[in-house]
């Protein structure tokens, strides 16, 4: 694993991810960014046997993977704090994103990471316990399965990167967020004619998409990079 992290800290460095994070609110610890560094090790280690990542993004997971999660951790950017003590659902957590890096930064969360992939869940969970997370667990399954074998547990909110549509997102977590929950979906592209067909849904109390804009770092935004924030009735 030495020559991963170091493979990783050479080629970006955790910490142009501390100094961006910092400029937006989040003051991450030294704990903090030696669990993220791993965690990024990790994954780029682990996508050499499973696809979790691009292997072109490798190079840029700090940003492109764990920046991208981080973001959902800043009020200055999200408008809005998700409340201590609340439980999370991270939706098609593929290599454990945004799950991991948030889970890392907001100890004070319960996170479930679920994927329907199993041998990506068994990654994922190798991952936490060698970070030592304890705030997070990780589970094979489709939303619509979780509500069948998960029956006593509602999630306060949902994250996810790039799932699903907005719509699909609304209608799979339906019976597993309280009411006047929340999804947190990090997207990109033209979501135009996505957020009108969603709109439509009773579920949907509210959709607020926002550009996704960092102060010192406008990747994001070059990319068209959005925040899609669905509050639920």
């Amino acid at each position: 694993m030495e020559k991963s992290v170091e493979k990783v800290v050479a080629r970006e460095g955790i910490s142009q991810v501390a100094e961006i994070a910092l400029a937006n609110g989040l003051e991450l610890t030294s704990d903090q960014l030696q669990q993220l560094t791993l965690y990024a090790a990790m994954l780029i280690e682990t996508n050499q046997q499973i696809n979790l990542i691009s292997r072109q993004d490798e190079g840029n997971v700090f940003t492109r993977h764990i920046l991208h999660s981080l973001t959902l951790a800043m009020p200055s950017v999200t408008g809005r704090t998700i409340e201590k003590g609340l439980s999370v659902l991270d939706l098609g957590t593929g290599g454990g994103l945004p799950g991991i890096p948030l889970a890392i930064v907001r100890a004070d969360l319960k996170f479930t990471l679920c994927d329907s992939i199993k041998k990506k869940v068994i990654a994922v969970r190798s991952m936490i316990d060698e970070l030592g997370i304890r705030n997070a667990r990780a589970v094979t399954s489709r939303a619509e399965e979780l509500r069948r074998t998960e029956r006593k547990t509602v999630y306060d909110a949902v994250v996810t990167r790039a799932v699903a549509s907005v719509a699909d997102l609304a209608k799979w977590t339906t019976g597993l967020l309280k009411p006047g929950s929340t999804i947190y979906a990090l997207k990109g592209g033209d979501l135009t004619e996505e957020l009108h067909r969603a709109k439509r849904l009773q579920v949907i109390k509210n959709i607020t998409a926002l550009p996704l804009k960092l102060e010192g770092y406008t990747a994001f935004a070059e990319d068209e990079k959005e925040l899609v924030i669905i509050d639920l009735n």
